[in-house]
């Protein structure tokens, strides 16, 4: 039969079986196009499973009336509830878990001949004796043993309905829906079958006892969903197939038929004309009546905006949504989030980000919220802290602070002076908090460079770095002001300083007057100018003197000025300032300072060039001398030796100290050691890491030594009967080491080191050299202080 051939009558034609058999035939082929062109095969109503608890503790499962079309385009309608008996379940012999078996439920349809002919009018054909077909439906359980539905002829070929344009176009893609309109329609009868997934059933089947239907897992089983989840995802509903949908009266709702719709706040408000030109009518096309979820796509808005209203669809003058604007000042895109239309804004309406909490019994999340971040519509923003009151504030431990924001009445410049128009402060709030002692740092790897404590103010450098204060840092005019160094130096005009405080240029003291004691460390001495002198005194305590120098303009008593040094400058009470050289014993000398006789120092004693002593040289205290030390006697110090040049000795350089184990009567006497070389030495104790070690040397290693001359020594260590290693070690290299095992013993050897090398900041050491003759000093320093 041609499905395309519409039957026709005429007048006078006899009509057979076959023509009215036709006229059915033909509407319904064209019902089931229609059906699979504009819609997807699947449940289009109804046809739920329910079950009904038992005296017993089983359950009865029905199938509820509904309608549903399979993939011929065949309806199958259940009228009444239909019983899933336990005579479905004969072949389910084995014992099941003791939650039961979940099993698949399906339907297809069916149909029966019905209304053979009256007795006494039978023909003698053995088929086509019915008048009527009842369309019914099957229930079917368990896995299928065959599949799930059966194939579709199209252009004569029988295909696989998902493969009904691959089959003849290549390359094209599946049709996951199934449902073609342009098959060959089957012209009757139950096959080819195709099944309709409507839900679970649980099976309980035990030893010895028959099976029977229990209720359906409410939580879950094995970690699975509910088994109404399950059976949700397992149902298939009918789709409907369009390019196009066109609101009847300007609006297309999407709602779930199953929840009665509120018309509070789903009824249709269309106005037709606009009374207000600054409210135009709000004619949302498409209505969605519930929750809208976008799965493996993107949603785009063009032209409008996201707008979130509330939950009777108002606005309530305070409009929140998300657009996109262009251009924007930069001639750029904007994408805005829109807090309010209030001018000026008031701060009251915020865009708040945070983690919320879910309802246990809806699932659904609640109001409740921790934010984490707010935008204030005035601007302000916030993080940490629920309602910010500057330009950005982030919330502390115990509701401490940290503001930036623009100078304001809220945050003044000052106590004295609060306004600076164009300012901006970064503030640390701690008062007013349960911490209010807390600090601000400004850090670099997690290292404290700048501190603003409760009292105190740090400055601080890393990692052995300085403190530099700079004028016109980066640019014209750049200058050094201040260095504050790791190893404590001050320096002041001075990168490098060598002192506590160095300072490179002048330094003025303003006059102050008389105070009280201040307390300084023991032994302290303040220097202050009293507008007469440069004092030296003890914790500005005036009866503890400590003689100072006299400011220009007058000279002290008892002091005494040769040669005009520094200008004529008053040395002060009792002290006398030479410009020239100072012989005492003798005028045969050319030195600054030139002693014939000998000279005891008890103090300390500073040199800026050579000490030529031809006896001993004696000294309580230190000698500092930026030249040569030659003496051809003994040299004594009790306190520090201090030579900018070379110690030469006829004999030993030894040290004295008393005997650790008998102070009283005895001195231990140790001398230096000594070879043709100006040595150093370094050494330590290791252990190997799997046969391998490496030594670090001090980072000024290299800058010290000369790169030959170098050499390492190691001495394994044991313990008991432990293996030993015999090792080996690299030379030395960019101030580091390696050292091996070389026999096999202990992976982990212990051992001390030791690295000899030779100064590369002085000349080589000259071993042998001509004799030259020493002129001889002494000095007694008690005589240079009487004179």
């Amino acid at each position: 039969m041609d499905q395309n051939a519409r039957p026709g009558f005429y007048e006078g034609q006899y009509l057979g079986a076959e023509d009215l058999s036709a006229v059915v035939d033909y509407a319904r082929i064209q019902q089931a196009r229609h059906t699979l062109g504009a819609h997807t095969w699947g449940i289009g109503a109804g046809l739920e499973l329910r079950e009904r608890p038992l005296a017993s503790g089983e359950v009865e499962m029905s199938v509820l009336p509904g309608i549903a079309w399979d993939g011929y385009g065949r309806a199958v309608v259940v009228l009444a509830p239909a019983r899933v008996g336990p005579e479905k379940f004969a072949n389910f012999l084995a014992d099941t878990p003791p939650e039961g078996l979940l099993i698949k439920v399906w339907l297809r349809y069916h149909e029966t001949a019905s209304r053979g002919p009256a007795p006494g009018f039978e023909v003698c054909r053995p088929d086509g004796q019915y008048s009527r077909v009842v369309e019914t439906f099957a229930i079917a359980v368990g896995e299928l043993a065959e599949p799930e539905h059966g194939a579709i002829t199209v252009a004569g070929r029988s295909v696989d309905a998902r493969k009904a344009k691959s089959a003849f176009i290549s390359g094209a893609p599946d049709l996951y829906d199934e449902s073609v309109a342009y098959q060959e329609i089957p012209a009757g009868g139950t096959r080819p079958l195709w099944y309709i997934p409507v839900g679970y059933v649980r099976w309980l089947k035990t030893a010895g006892q028959p099976g029977k239907l229990v209720a359906l897992s409410k939580t879950g089983v094995g970690g699975q969903p509910p088994d109404a989840d399950l059976a949700r995802a397992f149902r298939h509903y009918i789709g409907v197939v369009a390019d196009t949908v066109n609101a009847a009266d300007g609006i297309i709702r999407l709602r779930d038929r199953g929840r009665n719709p509120d018309p509070a706040i789903s009824h249709v408000r269309l106005p037709k004309v606009v009374t207000d030109p600054a409210k135009p009518p709000e004619n949302d096309l498409v209505w969605v009546e519930g929750a809208l979820h976008v799965v493996g796509g993107d949603a785009r808005v063009s032209g409008g905006k996201i707008e979130l209203r509330d939950s009777s669809g108002s606005a309530d003058s305070v409009p929140l949504a998300l657009r996109r604007v262009e251009p924007n000042a930069l001639g750029g895109k904007d994408l805005q989030v829109v807090l309010g239309a209030t001018n000026p804004p008031t701060g009251a309406n915020m865009l708040a980000v945070g983690n919320s909490k879910i309802d246990a019994a809806t699932g659904q999340l609640k109001k409740d919220l921790t934010r984490h971040l707010v935008v204030r519509d005035d601007g302000r923003v916030g993080v940490g802290i629920d309602a910010p009151p500057q330009l950005l504030t982030l919330g502390g431990e115990g509701n401490t602070r940290l503001e930036v924001a623009r100078v304001s009445a809220s945050l003044p410049w000052g106590t004295t002076a609060p306004t600076n128009p164009g300012g901006f402060v970064i503030n640390q709030q701690s008062a007013g908090s349960a911490n209010a002692g807390a600090d601000f740092a400004l850090m670099r790897d997690r290292k404290q460079r700048v501190v603003l404590g409760d009292l105190h103010t740090i400055l601080s450098g890393q990692d052995g770095g300085d403190v530099v204060v700079f004028t016109n840092r980066n640019e014209p005019g750049e200058a050094e002001v201040l260095r504050a160094t790791a190893t404590g130096n001050v320096g002041i005009n001075n990168a490098n300083p060598a002192a506590r405080l160095e300072v490179n240029g002048d330094i003025a003291i303003d006059s102050r007057a008389n105070g009280a004691a201040r307390i300084l460390p023991a032994g302290g001495t303040l220097i202050w100018n009293d507008g007469t002198w440069l004092r030296l005194n003890q914790n500005l305590d005036f009866t503890k003197p400590i003689q100072g120098v006299h400011t220009p303009g007058l000279f002290a008593p008892k002091s005494l000025n040769v040669g005009g040094i520094s200008s004529w400058a008053d040395p002060g009470p009792d002290n006398t300032a030479i410009a020239g050289r100072l012989a005492i014993g003798a005028l045969t000398g050319a030195e600054t300072l030139h002693v014939e006789g000998t000279a005891h120092v008890t103090g300390t004693l500073d040199v800026d060039g050579n000490v030529n002593a031809g006896g001993n040289t004696n000294t309580t205290g230190n000698v500092n001398t930026g030249g040569n030390v030659n003496t051809g006697g003994n040299v004594n110090v009790t306190g520090n030796v201090n030579v900018g040049g070379d110690v030469n000795c006829t004999g030993t350089k030894n040290f004295r100290i008393a005997h650790p184990m008998d102070a009283a009567d005895r001195e231990l006497v140790h001398a230096a050691l000594e070879g043709p070389e100006a040595g150093v030495f370094y050494r330590g104790e290791a252990s190997l890491r799997d046969g391998l070690a490496e030594i670090v040397l001090p980072c000024y290693f290299e800058a010290l030594t000369r790169d030959d001359d170098r050499t390492v020594t190691l001495t394994p260590i044991f313990q008991d009967d432990e293996p030993v290693s015999a090792l080996a070690a690299t030379v030395v290299r960019d101030g580091r080491f390696r050292v091996r095992a070389i026999t096999a013993g202990n992976p982990a050897q212990p051992f001390h080191w030791e690295v000899k090398a030779t100064r590369a900041d002085v000349p080589r050491l000259a071993v042998e050299v001509a004799r030259a003759p020493r002129a001889d000093l002494t000095l007694d320093i008690d005589s240079l202080a009487r004179a």
